[in-house]
């Protein structure tokens, strides 16, 4: 499943206190789940060790006249084949960035953002790592389909707390000091996990 996180700002406002408010407020956010609706492209990059993200990279075009300061599409993407009852279940997972669907303006591009951005995509694959560990433990499960959707929904969750705390933690990447404890920290996670990189 595709998670698309976007950077907004947005002004300090004394809370809606009337219905049209209200309202309002939820027709927003209805849009903005609408539009988080977004296909992959065919412009994707799998995540490799020795090919970083470059700004060259976010190759998306922002959305015009709307309030975000940028966006990343990054994904796990999975699924598993057994050519009969009498063979092990392969599975396999790849941490996936949309090219066409991330974007950044040239003036907002800096150093620090730039490795907001990629320990956001490590810590994708690092839930990919997780997955392909848990698929090693199960490859004779009698029913590989409830396997795999078990084992996927359980990354998906722990991979989406992580990068909750990763965002509060890191205030979005300004605080460059907890940036760098979380790129160390989820370096260290790959590195124990590094038999299961693909």
């Amino acid at each position: 499943m595709a998670r698309i996180h976007r950077i907004v700002h947005l002004p300090l406002t004394k809370a809606p206190t009337t219905m049209k408010y209200a309202l309002t407020t939820l027709c927003i956010l209805v849009l903005m789940a609408a539009q988080a609706q977004v296909k992959v492209s065919d412009d994707t990059l799998h995540w490799n060790a020795n090919r970083p993200l470059e700004w060259a990279d976010f190759k998306g075009e922002p959305d015009k006249g709307g309030m975000l300061e940028g966006q990343i599409l990054c994904m796990n993407i999975g699924g598993f084949k057994r050519q009969s009852a009498h063979h092990l279940t392969v599975f396999k997972t790849v941490s996936v960035f949309d090219r066409k669907n991330s974007w950044m303006p040239e003036n907002k591009q800096t150093d620090a953002g730039l490795k907001y951005f990629q320990v956001m995509f490590n810590i994708y694959e690092l839930h990919s790592r997780k997955m392909r560990e848990a698929y090693a433990l199960s490859r004779t499960a009698e029913d590989p389909d409830v396997a795999f959707k078990e084992k996927y929904s359980q990354s998906a969750n722990e991979r989406s707390y992580d990068l909750n705390m990763y965002k509060a933690k890191t205030k979005y990447g300004m605080d460059t000091t907890a940036l760098e404890t979380w790129r160390i920290k989820i370096d260290d996670q790959l590195k124990a996990l590094a038999e299961y990189e693909q």
